[in-house]
């Protein structure tokens, strides 16, 4: 029995004799001068003489605790894992594609009337209503939309004598595109244009061109605001303004809703 209890343990107390890692086996060792040997008897027989089987039993179980608790020992010393790398979430895509329609406002500014008779200025708001359809390929985006207002203004003589004028009717087709970043489009647009003024003593009307840019930006998905700003010429108007020709800014405000 001594033999076998010599060999359960051998292995491992030499080495944690080497290190003083094993208090108990350290303390027999200074006490006897003997170091129990792997598949010997010597130091074991010695030490069941004098302490008897009871304290032999004191021996072992601290030991085998020491080998028992090496291993585990030895790994809480080991550096720990690297954490997992945790790659960003992507960011949420925005697909500006469907159609849309809503209302808008605008004011027209720097307006520049140059006709036969001299030339005037021409100021006033317009509001109304539009409607469109968008088509996103990823970043580019590319659209259609009509706009139909109506508004009112002055038309200023050189002399500075104010005529009131109706804009009856401002129609404008065009193409937009785009770059799609996220929630916001900003976008380039442009096409026909047509204006009806009238007044007191008559109307006159003209068709030409726009081009400008504009700034939208979803409120909620279905809730979009808006900016622009556009040019305007229009050539050639009838009535009493043939020959004249306008140039004017509108800047404009608005709000659709996508379907």
């Amino acid at each position: 029995m001594t033999r076998n209890i010599s060999c359960e343990i051998g292995f491992a107390h030499r080495a944690l004799l080497a290190s003083n890692d094993c208090l108990v086996c350290t303390t027999l060792h200074r006490r006897f001068g003997k170091v129990p040997e792997y598949g010997g008897t010597t130091g074991w027989e010695m030490f069941l003489t004098l302490k008897g089987v009871l304290a032999m039993r004191g021996v072992v179980i601290p030991c085998i605790f020491a080998v028992a608790a090496g291993p585990a020992l030895a790994g809480g010393l080991a550096e720990p894992a690297d954490p997992p790398a945790v790659s960003p979430a992507a960011p949420a895509s925005t697909d500006w594609s469907g159609a849309y329609a809503g209302l808008q406002f605008g004011l027209l500014a720097n307006g520049d009337l140059t006709s036969p008779g001299g030339d005037f200025t021409v100021d006033g708001n317009v509001y109304g209503i539009f409607g469109g359809y968008r088509y996103d390929f990823g970043q580019f985006v590319l659209g259609g939309e009509i706009d139909y207002m109506i508004g009112s203004g002055d038309i200023t003589d050189a002399v500075g004598a104010v005529t009131p004028t109706d804009f009856d009717r401002l129609v404008r087709v065009g193409v937009e595109a785009g770059f799609d970043a996220g929630r916001a489009l900003v976008y380039a647009t442009a096409g026909y244009a047509m204006i009806d003024l009238g007044f007191a003593a008559g109307s006159t009307d003209s068709s030409g061109h726009f081009y400008g840019v504009g700034l939208d930006f979803l409120a909620t998905d279905r809730v979009v605001v808006g900016a622009e700003l556009l040019h305007h010429r229009f050539d050639d108007f009838s009535g009493g303004f043939v020959g004249s020709d306008l140039d004017v800014l509108t800047v404009g405000l608005n709000v659709a809703f996508r379907f």
